[in-house]
């Protein structure tokens, strides 16, 4: 059977720094150890030589205990130091303000809280005082050891020289042991406790801060659609879907580290109404896995939503036909543009899936209604136009049996207020039968 490569190279390219820290941990403690049972029996011999075996026996266990106790003390110490520089820190800002965008349509589309609202943010956070001390702690020991470099090494010396007039009574070597220990068994500690703190801790305070799977799940996967206006994107309406996005919200976005969970993050912004710190998050998710087609067609919905044609066509020009591109293809110049919306749209609605998408069908009654108007304007035929007609009242009529609520926006469409941008039933008659039927109030 194959044996692991536990070497220091093999450690850095697998990216395995566990192997490394293992290996300082057995062999620090192995020669930690071995010296200081050395250090014990060459008090003893030493002592013993001038002043007898029983002096010498009492000063190699001194020797011996002290230097465990202070090696323990130095550990201790540097344990304590590398965990101070080394506490992660918690990253919490706050959430953008309300911006307006302008689409390539010339429409001002107003970001997420433009009726006030704005992406909850959480009503707690971590408590941060560990890394205020360790900030201010650190800052000054740098600071302070900085300053006073030069006097380090005497200051020692005379520091080590107290602990063996006090301690290990060892005259001729004690003071050189006291200083040893001290720069061997501190720094030590402080690599142990620094490395273990960046990467246990860290992992500790990433479980604790992020939310939980299931809530990113519930919330990346959850449909993302515009409302039928294409002015925002619809809100969740499921309680899971509104609970997920609640919790994911909590967290501070630049909490997130993974494609999936910041695409979880921008889908609930989005949802709450915050267009540009979802087209932001979508934007650093897809940077992070660029051959994902659902952050694609998440980030296009978007870039549609605020407006931006040109980039929502540039994406999903590597994705399969949906109904964003029915709509997008509505504000190309005609007759092009309705022609391929009507196009896309027709072999959409051969998905059975998407009989009852409520945007398709009025998206689609939009492009026969343009189709409508054009053919009104280029001299269509009687024949041409009344075919074109009852495609747009079965549109209609199949938008508001997918969903009631589109009753308001076709009236608009059909019957637009003065200066109105959006106008594509407008060449139908204002008392055509069908649409008063259809869209009475």
């Amino acid at each position: 059977m194959a044996t692991r490569d536990e070497s220091w190279s093999a450690a850095f390219k697998a990216g395995n720094f566990a192997i490394i820290a293992d290996w300082f941990s057995r062999y620090f403690f192995a020669i930690a150890i071995f010296a200081v049972v050395s250090a014990g029996i060459a008090a003893g011999v030493d002592i013993g030589t001038k002043n007898g075996f029983v002096a010498g026996l009492g000063t190699g266990l001194r020797v011996f205990a002290l230097s465990l106790l202070f090696a323990a003390a130095c550990t201790a110490c540097g344990w304590i130091l590398g965990l101070l520089f080394g506490v992660p820190r918690t990253l919490d800002r706050a959430q953008n303000t309300p911006v307006t965008a302008t689409g390539d349509n010339g429409s001002a589309v107003a970001n997420a809280a433009a009726a006030g609202g704005q992406t909850r943010t959480p009503t707690s956070r971590v408590n941060t005082n560990l890394e205020d001390i360790s900030d201010w702690l650190t800052k000054t020991i740098v600071g302070v050891g900085l300053t006073q470099l030069f006097v380090v090494p005497e200051a020692l010396w005379r520091a080590a020289g107290i602990a063996n007039t006090g301690g290990f009574g060892w005259s001729t070597h004690g003071q050189l042991l006291a200083l040893v220990l001290f720069l061997y068994f501190m720094p030590g500690g402080f690599w142990l406790s620094y490395v273990a703190t960046r990467t246990s801790l860290t992992r500790l305070f990433d479980a604790f801060s992020a939310p939980d799977e299931q809530k990113i799940t519930e919330a990346v996967h959850a449909e993302l659609r515009l409302d039928p206006s294409a002015k925002g994107i619809a809100p969740a309406t499921q309680d899971v879907v509104k609970e997920a996005d609640r919790v994911v919200l909590a967290t501070p976005r630049d909490s997130l580290s993974t494609p999936r969970q910041i695409a979880a993050w921008a889908a609930a912004a989005a949802r709450s109404g915050n267009l540009l710190q979802a087209q932001a998050g979508f934007e650093d998710a897809l940077r992070l896995d660029p051959t994902n087609n659902e952050v694609k067609q998440q980030l296009a919905t978007i870039y549609t939503a605020l407006g931006k044609v040109s980039e929502a066509n540039r994406l999903m020009s590597t994705l399969p036909n949906s109904d964003l591109g029915v709509l997008n293809a509505l504000y190309e110049p005609r007759p092009r543009g309705f022609q391929r919306a009507i196009s896309i749209g027709e072999e959409l609605l051969k998905q059975k899936n998407q009989e009852g998408n409520a945007n398709l069908r009025v998206w689609m009654a939009c492009a026969y209604g343009q189709q409508h108007a054009f053919q009104k304007s280029t001299g269509g035929s009687s024949q041409e136009l009344a075919a074109t007609r009852e495609k747009i009242i079965s549109e209609v009529e199949n938008a508001i049996k997918a969903d009631p609520t589109t009753k308001d926006l076709l009236r608009s469409l059909w019957q637009p207020e003065p200066g109105a941008e959006d106008t594509d039933l407008e060449s139908l008659p204002p008392n055509d039968s069908d649409l008063m039927r259809l869209l009475a109030k």
